[in-house]
């Protein structure tokens, strides 16, 4: 195991939990890490039609992190505001 892969791991295992929590349900985080897992599948089987577009000087686009953490964000939101828990 790559040891930088442990942060990523941490902080998607804290995020489903929090999910789970929230939410009452382990279903809704089981289906988020199965699509978490099947984008991963996706992008090492199409790596090199993808790669143009995500990567940028090696690392992850500035463009695809703004996107993921605006969804991250919106995500979090709108589940307190179901949740009925003032953000």
């Amino acid at each position: 195991m790559n040891p930088v892969w442990v942060i990523q791991i941490y902080f998607l295992g804290v995020m489903l939990g929090y999910l789970a929590w929230k939410t009452g349900s382990i279903l809704t985080s089981l289906i988020l890490h199965s699509l978490n897992n099947g984008t991963a599948l996706f992008l090492t089987n199409y790596s090199d039609t993808i790669e143009p577009y995500y990567l940028w000087n090696n690392h992850v686009s500035p463009i695809f992190l703004a996107l993921g953490a605006i969804a991250l964000w919106a995500g979090f939101i709108r589940l307190n505001k179901v949740a009925g828990v003032v953000a």
